[in-house]
């Protein structure tokens, strides 16, 4: 099957998200609540990190309800124009966002 992405505004975004941390966007996959039997990497452009950043990825979890970390990026070097994901990755469909890692 097919699956879509969908980029949110973290402003008009429905849940609470964890403390102290502000996504520049929130992507939406769909459908939602499918889970993958092989963790999905995900790639997208940068929205303002330097080049070589550790990212944190993040998925929305329905049975605790809350973000809990699924994976780790980085920022690509050079140019620095996307994210991508470096370990883990999702494992079910629905909300994610990456941000600068707190390790």
């Amino acid at each position: 099957g097919r699956l879509s992405l969908t980029s949110i505004s973290p402003w008009n975004f429905p849940l609470r998200l964890p403390e102290a941390i502000t996504p520049d966007r929130i992507i939406a996959s769909h459908p939602m609540e499918l889970s993958l039997t092989t963790p999905a990497e995900l790639t997208m452009p940068n929205p303002g990190y330097p080049p070589a950043t550790e990212l944190d990825l993040y998925s929305y979890d329905a049975a605790t309800d809350e973000f809990v970390i699924v994976g780790r990026g980085m920022v690509s070097r050079g140019a620095g124009s996307t994210m991508f994901t470096t370990s883990g990755g999702i494992t079910e469909t629905g909300w994610h966002f990456c941000n600068r890692s707190r390790s």
